[in-house]
């Protein structure tokens, strides 16, 4: 495996169902604090956000790469951020950093899977180290396989997770996936608040996508909601 170290900070990329390749030799494992399966992220346990403004700036930013591309947005959901929580909180805990669970039964894509079922496409960047959403994504958008995940034109859905533990002191992940069979209406681009009266939204279906517009009543500010 091929190494590169990012601001001292480690990435791993998993693509469409198999992990693509990793951007540092993995390093032995530290000791955890706890016992190997004190914590099964691959049990399909709800955990709450640990900063639910840094999950949200990370989609925020996700969706503005893809915009600078001509891409259409992801629309964030429920299911893929509970898995990307409990991954992020699991190595954090665990103070480990791969895809797949300390569950050795357990590989990256059945564990996403028990949270976001019938998928046609998942994928997932995970990172260690990184302060801040924008950090977290400079490294991510300068690593050829996570921008591949970021931009890829295979996924609809997009999840988040942060935990301010780990191997190198904070945990990331986001989980992409796609359902053909519930396609995805995006309201601006999934941006947690507008104080715009005009409203943007994104329709995928059948692997095409439809742009639509309304307009909110003025002064009022709009709170798109996360599909399950």
């Amino acid at each position: 495996m091929n190494g590169r170290t990012l601001k001292f900070t480690w990435l791993v990329v998993g693509l469409a169902l198999a992990v693509y390749f990793g951007l540092a030799p993995v390093p032995a494992r530290a000791e955890p604090n706890a016992s190997p399966l004190a914590f099964d992220d691959c049990g399909g346990i709800n955990v709450s956000a640990a900063n639910p403004s840094y999950e949200q700036q990370v989609v925020e930013l996700v969706n503005a790469e893809r915009a600078n591309q001509g891409l259409p947005p992801l629309k964030r959901s429920t299911s893929l951020d509970s898995a990307a929580r409990a991954h992020a909180e699991d190595m954090g805990r665990e103070r480990y950093m791969t895809h797949d669970s300390q569950n050795p039964a357990c590989v990256w894509s059945a564990r996403v899977a028990k949270y976001y079922s019938n998928a046609n496409s998942l994928a997932e960047n995970i990172a260690s180290g990184y302060s801040t959403p924008q950090d977290v994504m400079d490294g991510w958008m300068n690593s050829a396989g996570h921008r591949a995940n970021i931009l890829s034109a295979s996924n609809w859905e997009i999840g988040v997770g942060y935990y301010p533990d780990g191997l190198y002191g904070t945990s990331w992940v986001q989980d992409f996936g796609r359902r053909s069979s519930f396609p995805p209406l995006v309201i601006n681009r999934e941006s947690a608040a507008t104080t715009s009266p005009n409203i943007t939204c994104m329709y995928m279906a059948r692997g095409a996508r439809s742009a639509c517009a309304t307009t909110a009543m003025p002064g009022r500010t709009g709170q798109p909601s996360a599909a399950s």
